[in-house]
C-alpha cells in the first residue's frame, strides 16, 4: 500500500537517525526524491492534498485560496483536535445524535520526536506545509468565531460531553498500555466488558476499521490472502492492544448468520 511503501522508503532511512526532522529538512526535496509521484503528496501539504489541491498549484496562490474556499463550501463542519470537544457537540446537533453517539478513545499519542522538535525545525515544518497552514488557519479561525457565538446550554453540553467520555473510559479499560509503533495507544478491557463491542470498536484503529468495512462490502470478492493480510494485521496488533476488535467479532460482521468455529476465528 501507499502507506507501507512511504513506511519504508522514507521513514525506514529516517527512523534511526538521532534527530529524523532534523535530518529530512537539511534537504527534504532530495529525500522526498526517494518516493514515487504518488507518495510525494504524503511529504509535503497532505490535508490539502487529500481534499483535492493538486500539487502543481501548491505555488499559485489563487488557486489555493480558490480551493479554501470550496472546501469551505463543500463542508458543513471542520472540526479542529485542539477543540474536539467542542466540534464534537457541534456535529452532534448537526446529525440531531445523542451525546452517547460522540463519544470517542484517544488511540494516538505524540511521540518523542515530536515533544522535542525545536524552534527552528518547527518553523521549516510549517514552511515546507504553508498550504496546510492556510488551510488549517482558516477553519480555526472560523471555528474561533463559531465558538464565540455558542450560548450557556452548548457549554454545559460540552462538560456533559466530557463526563460521559470519561465514565465510559472508566467503565470499557482497566489499563492504559505502553506506546507502541511510535505513537499508538494500546487498552486492556475490564472483565465486565470483555465482549462489548462498543468497547472494542472505539479501541480500534481506523486502519483496521477501514479494512473490516471493506470486507463486509466485498466478502463476495475477496480473495483469501486479502482475508489473511487483514487478519495477521490485527493479529499482530492485538498483541499491544488487545482491547480492540478481534478475528471473531469480524466474524460476526461478515457472517452473523453463521456461529464462528474456533479453530478458524482463534484469535492469536
Amino acid at each position: 500500500t501507499r502507506k507501507q511503501w512511504y513506511q519504508r522508503r522514507v521513514r525506514g532511512n529516517l527512523q534511526n537517525h538521532h534527530n529524523p526532522y532534523e535530518e529530512f529538512f537539511r534537504n527534504p526535496k532530495k529525500i522526498s526524491l526517494m518516493a514515487s509521484d504518488a507518495i510525494f503528496p504524503m511529504l509535503q501539504n497532505s490535508m490539502s492534498f487529500d481534499l483535492g489541491l493538486n500539487p502543481i498549484q501548491f505555488n499559485d496562490d489563487k488557486a489555493v485560496d480558490d480551493f479554501i474556499a470550496n472546501v469551505d463550501k463543500d463542508f458543513h463542519l471542520v472540526m479542529i483536535l485542539e477543540q474536539l470537544d467542542e466540534c464534537l457537540v457541534l456535529f452532534r446537533r448537526l446529525m440531531c445524535w445523542d451525546l452517547e453517539q460522540v463519544i470517542y478513545v484517544k488511540l494516538s499519542v505524540n511521540n518523542d520526536y515530536s515533544a522535542s522538535i525545536s524552534p527552528e525545525i518547527r518553523q521549516k515544518i510549517l514552511e515546507w506545509n504553508a498550504i496546510d497552514l492556510r488551510l488549517y488557519n482558516h477553519f480555526a479561525e472560523k471555528m474561533k468565531r463559531l465558538l464565540a457565538e455558542q450560548d450557556e446550554d452548548f457549554w454545559a453540553e460540552v462538560a456533559e460531553l466530557k463526563k460521559i467520555n470519561a465514565k465510559f473510559w472508566q467503565q470499557c479499560y482497566n489499563n492504559i498500555l505502553p506506546v507502541f509503533d511510535g505513537n499508538k495507544l494500546g487498552y486492556s478491557l475490564h472483565e465486565t466488558h470483555a465482549q462489548n463491542t462498543t468497547c472494542k470498536t472505539l479501541a480500534t484503529d481506523d486502519f483496521t476499521q477501514t479494512h473490516v468495512i471493506g470486507m463486509k462490502q466485498f466478502k463476495d470478492t475477496l480473495s483469501p490472502s486479502d482475508i489473511l493480510m487483514v487478519r495477521n494485521h490485527m493479529q499482530n496488533l492485538r498483541k499491544y492492544n488487545p482491547a480492540m476488535l478481534g478475528w471473531a467479532d469480524v466474524h460476526k460482521v461478515l457472517n452473523p448468520d453463521i456461529p464462528a468455529d474456533p479453530d478458524t476465528v482463534n484469535e492469536l
